[in-house]
């Protein structure tokens, strides 16, 4: 999954399914309806690497707490049924109607979770990337690694349509004629050097002294994953827990 983009597509398909599934089981307004109208609103975060920062690839899912059914809209009543039919095929979703779940508790998630862990095991043995036997003593682990958790639950956070969530004022707003000189002052501040303690580095660390020649240029794509560590983390990778200095990346 860490290196096989189609086999972590798989594995993420395979676990919205599965939720698909449960909350529309969980959802009593919903029990009557066909199944092919009913759909779940999720938005899914995929995560490569632990608090460590081990590889360590999992979801964070965001999800609605219930099925929403699609209603069709209305026909023509005097058309005739074939030309009933394309208007049926092209025909688009007018309203949809909202079913909350209820009895979401640990047995209901403990049975999604069991449901991952046998159909995500069988695609493995499927793609040759397990053996049959393989997945069958997984299948029998106390701890097979398979975790899911619903414990956290959030307020309605999806802002409407076409309203901005960013705002700009004074000297930065889009039509201020003071913006672009701002921001031309951000580009033409020199870079300031990562000050090193006085005292000698720890053995076995690689950092950057003010001394030493400065490394070739890289663009900001390689320093990403870097900032991005930092905002969820508040640490910075390429500085070095021991000595406080840059890290040289290789």
């Amino acid at each position: 999954m860490q290196r096989d983009g189609a086999t972590l597509n798989m594995v993420l398909h395979i676990f919205l399914r599965v939720i698909d599934q449960s909350l529309q089981a969980h959802s009593p307004g919903a029990a009557q309806v066909d199944k092919a109208a009913l759909h779940i609103g999720a938005v899914a975060f995929i995560h490569r690497f632990g608090s460590s920062l081990n590889e360590h690839v999992h979801f964070h899912v965001c999800v609605v707490d219930g099925v929403f059914e699609a209603l069709a809209g209305g026909t023509d009543a005097g058309a005739d049924s074939d030309t009933q039919a394309v208007a049926d095929a092209q025909s688009s979703p007018s309203k949809v109607i909202f079913h909350p779940v209820s009895a979401i508790d640990e047995t209901a998630v403990a049975q999604v979770q069991a449901t991952l862990r046998r159909r995500i095991l069988r695609a493995f043995v499927g793609r040759g990337l397990l053996e049959s036997f393989e997945a069958k003593e997984m299948l029998g682990y106390r701890h097979s690694g398979f975790s899911v958790d619903t414990s956290v639950r959030i307020a309605a956070l999806v802002p409407p349509p076409r309203t901005h969530r960013h705002r700009y004022y004074g000297a930065l707003a889009p039509n201020s004629p003071l913006r672009a000189a701002v921001t031309a002052l951000a580009q033409a501040a020199p870079s300031q050097p990562v000050k090193v303690p006085a005292e000698p580095a720890t053995a076995g660390c690689d950092v950057l002294t003010q001394s030493e020649p400065a490394p070739f240029r890289r663009s900001a794509a390689h320093y990403l994953w870097a900032v991005l560590i930092a905002r969820i983390y508040e640490v910075f990778p390429p500085l070095c827990s021991l000595c406080g200095g840059q890290m040289r990346i290789q």
